[in-house]
């Protein structure tokens, strides 16, 4: 299924039977859950646009595969492929994997009482010059992190943590057990 949702939040559940393809996202929202009616259907965020932000809301429950990549027939390659952001309840915790492309970002938003747990401690993830981010957008207490599964790099890729725009406190972005892969890792904490 294609879809072009720009500027919009969808707030019915949404059951796929094919890949859901996001071709436009325009800085827009899913709250409503995302589920299989066929398995192994996923999520490919492939954005032809300059706001190309899609923010998931809600626990997602489909078990394919993840994908942030240009979209194919883009007209701004200078941009950002994509951003996909869990945020709010937001989470995928069943996906066979993350697939995050040239400029593309997986954004994971932490949460003030500490541990997130917003995708699967085993699950894959594979940074072809794309970029994982853990983004603090509120204080709190206690120190604010998420457990990563295996991360694969290709090319120029960037792991990093993002503190609330106003703090100076430090947060753990990532606990990942192993690097693997050819490429370059940036490490960034804030």
């Amino acid at each position: 299924m294609r879809a072009t949702v720009r500027g919009a939040t969808v707030s019915t559940p949404i059951r796929l039977a094919t890949d859901l393809i996001v071709v436009g996202a325009g800085d827009s929202q899913i709250n409503g859950r995302i589920s299989n009616l066929t398995p192994g259907t996923g999520l490919f965020l492939r954005t032809n646009t300059t706001a190309p932000t899609l923010r998931l809301q809600a626990a997602e429950t489909y078990s394919g595969p993840t994908v942030v990549d240009f979209g194919l027939t883009t007209t701004v390659p200078d941009q950002d492929a994509g951003i996909l952001r869990l945020s709010g309840s937001g989470s995928i915790l069943n996906t066979t994997g993350f697939d995050v492309r040239s400029g593309g970002t997986l954004a994971i938003e932490t949460v003030a009482s500490g541990v997130t747990n917003r995708v699967g401690d085993a699950t894959p993830i594979v940074l072809r010059s794309g970029r994982l981010l853990a983004q603090s957008v509120s204080f709190g207490s206690a120190a604010q992190s998420e457990v990563v599964g295996p991360v694969s790099v290709a090319g120029f890729c960037t792991i990093a943590g993002q503190p609330p725009a106003t703090s100076w406190r430090t947060i753990r972005p990532f606990a990942i057990p192993d690097d693997e892969g050819m490429g370059t890792v940036r490490r960034r904490h804030c």
